[in-house]
């Protein structure tokens, strides 16, 4: 992270190949189509928390809060024995703690839901451990940097991967909704903008003719000017 231009962990950014390249892990096969779409598909219940062992957790906070809101989802969507439904159930027997509630199909013969017990029977396995990183820095509330690159994905996103028609759509896209702004916050959106393409706001300002409503004017005359762009 100390030599990225950026932050990995943002989620509006994205990792280029080139510095960040696919490892291919493996394939999946698609060997047979459901036969009950509701039993199959709608009592699906997927979570990131669910990890095979040597793949972790990153960083990242949307993906660290993804592991609760996801579980936390299902148990609210399908109940609280979710992973008994059968298309949820893991393939190899388990030993966990999960007991009772409703829709319970398996409760372990009643065995204790403790650990460690004398009746249970689970172990800790230390075949697979957590890899260790260090931090480093002071926890506190604080303002994102200036000197984070915020503008350099945005500028080749535009200028290399869009198509010329691409590039119009989205400034009329923009320009459709900046339409329907305040005039200081159009002005501050073009600005920013211009960090990306001046071509992009030229773009934006031609779709906006320049004009835009007044506040003595009517929803009619905004809705018209929509129509236009």
């Amino acid at each position: 992270m100390k030599n990225s231009s950026f932050d990995p962990f943002d989620t509006t950014k994205i990792w280029p190949k080139t510095y960040y390249p696919l490892i291919a892990l493996g394939t999946i096969t698609l060997n047979r189509l459901p036969t009950n779409h509701f039993s199959e598909i709608e009592q699906l219940a997927f979570s990131p928390a669910n990890l095979v062992p040597g793949i972790e957790l990153s960083q990242d906070k949307m993906l660290q809060a993804r592991v609760f809101a996801y579980s936390d989802a299902q148990r609210y969507r399908l109940g609280k024995n979710y992973a008994q439904i059968p298309v949820n159930r893991p393939l190899n027997s388990i030993a966990n703690n999960y007991r009772d509630g409703y829709m319970c199909l398996n409760n372990q013969n009643g065995a204790p839901n403790y650990f460690p017990n004398s009746f249970h029977g689970a172990t800790t396995s230390y075949r697979f451990k957590e890899t260790i990183y260090s931090v480093e820095g002071n926890v506190a509330r604080y303002e994102c940097s200036n000197e984070n690159d915020e503008f350099s994905q945005a500028k080749t996103f535009y200028r290399q991967i869009l198509s010329p028609d691409e590039r119009i759509n989205l400034a009329r896209n923009l320009a459709k909704s900046l339409a329907l702004t305040q005039q200081f916050i159009c002005k501050r959106a073009l600005e920013n903008f211009s960090n990306v393409d001046q071509d992009l706001v030229n773009d934006i300002q031609h779709f906006l003719n320049l004009q835009r409503p007044t506040k003595m004017e009517d929803s009619n005359i905004q809705t018209d000017l929509e129509r236009k762009i």
